[in-house]
Parts: structure tokens; sequence; C-alpha cells
């Protein structure tokens, strides 16, 4: 099995398991990357990367709205910016976030299933 994985709008094609977990592995120490891994199945997701948190947003095909992550702890306050590959930075509420090394486990999850990783709390994107 295998997905697509693009970092930072550099294509890096199908991947195993264990190159994904290399690659991500790979951005620990950089500030801010976007990450994008497709399934077989046609299901999305995209990590922004800001320090050592990251939002994930899960697209589970064209046209869908989405899923974005929730932290486990809502009482958190103020924004985070992520730049986008393009050099764009968007700024989401704390609460969006997620560690990010959660969001590793989260991509490996869906590598392997095309799914939401059941440990990451998510809200259906309007």
């Amino acid at each position: 099995m295998s997905a697509e994985l693009v970092i930072n709008d550099r294509e890096l094609g199908a991947v195993g398991v264990d190159s994904l977990a290399d690659h991500l592995g790979a951005l620990v120490p950089v500030a801010r990357s976007e990450i994008w891994l497709t399934h077989s199945s046609g299901s999305s997701l995209c990590i922004l990367k800001s320090g050592d948190v990251a939002m994930l947003m899960l697209l589970r095909g064209e046209g869908d709205a989405g899923l974005v992550s929730r932290s486990s702890d809502q009482s958190q306050e103020g924004s985070c910016e992520f730049t986008l590959s393009n050099g764009q930075v968007d700024e989401y509420p704390s609460t969006w976030t997620v560690p990010f090394q959660e969001a590793r486990r989260a991509a490996e999850h869906f590598w392997s299933s095309g799914t939401p990783a059941p440990f990451v709390t998510w809200h259906a994107a309007v």
C-alpha cells in the first residue's frame, strides 16, 4: 500500500509507511510546513505545521468541506500562524491544533486506512 506525498509543493510520489515516517520525522526541527497525503481511495489529509503543533484537515473527496482537527484542550487562547507552500500566511485558532507528534501518528493511520484517526478530535468544516 502507498499514498502520494507532497511536502511544501515538492511532489515525492507514492511512499510507503516507513518512508512517510522518515519524511515527517525530518520535519520535526522545521518551523513551518504544508504536507499533503493523498490516499488511493481519493481522500486527502493536509497537515499544516507551525513549530510543535499542527492543524489537520481531512477531505473525503472532491468538493468535500472536510473535517478539521480540534485540540483536546479547548481552553487554549489565541491563534497560530501557518505558512502555506505558496508563501501565504494563514491564521487559525490554537484550539484547532494538535501536537505535531500526534499529527505524525494521524498521517500514518491515514496512510493505512484513508480515514480520520480515531485518536484525533475532528470537527466538520462548514
